[in-house]
């Protein structure tokens, strides 16, 4: 393959991903601003990438991450406190069957009907 070959292939590979309409977009706007931005590559930047978010969004974000990581921190150890609680309820339960079953039986190994 030749250079011109190359070059074709990869504007076409450009044109059909959408880049060279928002290339196009973003010049042409900065083009035709009335006033131009202190910073062109920044504009140009935040034009095809996206504003980013505000810190404060991001701020708030992160701290609603936080709650809800602490709330789920929370939810784990009640339910570990739960399964424990549960384990030692079962337990009893069976202590209490075997200690019944123990009474039946001596009952009815004195009991001559």
């Amino acid at each position: 393959m030749n250079k011109d070959t190359n070059r074709e292939e990869y504007r076409k590979y450009l044109e059909k991903s959408g880049v060279l309409q928002a290339l196009t977009k973003v010049l042409a706007n900065l083009y035709e601003a009335p006033t131009k931005p202190p910073n062109a590559m920044e504009y140009i930047k935040n034009e095809l990438v996206g504003k980013t978010p505000e810190n404060a969004e991001i701020n708030s974000l992160r701290t609603e991450n936080g709650e809800l990581r602490d709330k789920l921190n929370a939810a784990q150890a009640e339910i570990a406190s739960l399964n424990e609680q549960l384990k030692a309820i079962k337990s009893e339960i069976d202590r209490e069957a075997s200690d019944v079953k123990k009474e039946a039986s001596e009952k009815a190994d004195g009991d001559p009907e």
